[in-house]
């Protein structure tokens, strides 16, 4: 067993064996932790110190140890606002979608569209791949403002 997990062990709500930095089976947030020593483990691999890490990420020296020695690196606020609602912090979080993926996934479906149809325009067939991640009621309203804009430069 990681050396790490033998305080995190104890705590209620916590996985057996894991430190706080896991979500806890329970689904609450409240000890999310920094996780120095991965950080500096994983630096040491990439070949490069945790000062050449903070100054590539921006952060300043007092801002990570900060956030190092911090029991949670979770805003009360979240907590207070999950705690109101009668909710955990985990319900009310979401990880956003990574921008580059679906981007990525676009392009392939593009690239197949354009081998089989070779006559339907690039720029067309992207828009429309683009559109068609909305909602109906949004691709209507754009599609109104469009028709206005062009009525407006008439």
């Amino acid at each position: 067993m990681d050396p790490r997990c033998s305080r995190g062990a104890s705590r209620p709500g916590l996985r057996r064996g894991c430190p706080e930095r896991f979500v806890p089976n329970n689904g609450t947030l409240s000890f999310v932790r920094l996780d120095a020593q991965a950080i500096r483990e994983r630096c040491a691999r990439e070949g490069r110190s945790l000062e050449q890490l903070l100054r590539e990420a921006g952060v300043s020296r007092n801002a990570y140890y900060s956030l190092a020695r911090k029991a949670s690196i979770l805003p009360r606020s979240i907590g207070a606002i999950a705690a109101a609602l009668g909710s955990t912090e985990a319900e009310i979080l979401f990880e956003p979608p990574d921008p580059a993926a679906r981007t990525r996934e676009r392009l392939a479906v593009l690239e197949g569209i354009l081998a089989r149809h070779p006559h339907v325009g690039r720029e067309n067939a992207w828009h429309t791949l683009i559109l068609l991640d909305l909602s109906p009621i949004e691709r209507l309203k754009r599609g109104l403002l469009r028709a206005n804009a062009r009525n407006l430069h008439r």
